[in-house]
């Protein structure tokens, strides 16, 4: 991922998803024997201000397939609260509203969730 490059903004978003993925497997891997379990939320679409500059066109189909905003804690109290999330799904995906869903197979790849993690660490070091 390299932000000094211009290769669009859904391409970046999608990106920073699958980063967001990396990490909580990768955080699995680091701090499951600690008994912490760490997932991927993915809360779902919401139409808040953050759409405010979108096209209109592409604002009225985003409206199509999202929910109020108030419904966005859902996931992420699921994931917290909810008994059946266990050991076993560290390192899982929480879908909307409180769905647990399988993880891509490319993106459980130790080597890969290593390195995303490492460059992470070195792109961060600077502002610390």
């Amino acid at each position: 991922m390299d932000y000094h490059h211009d290769e669009g903004i859904w391409s970046k978003y999608s990106r920073s998803k699958a980063g967001n993925v990396l990490h909580a497997v990768e955080y699995a891997r680091r701090a499951g024997s600690k008994r912490i379990i760490g997932m991927s939320l993915n809360p779902g679409n919401f139409v808040t201000n953050l759409q405010q500059s979108m096209p209109q066109l592409q604002l009225a189909m985003f409206k199509l397939i999202s929910h109020p905003p108030n419904n966005g804690v859902y996931t992420e109290l699921f994931a917290g609260l909810h008994p059946s999330i266990m050991e076993e799904n560290n390192g899982g995906w929480v879908a909307p509203f409180g769905k647990l869903e399988p993880v891509r197979k490319d993106l459980l790849d130790i080597s890969l969730c290593r390195k995303y993690w490492e460059w992470c660490e070195t792109q961060v070091t600077p502002y610390m």
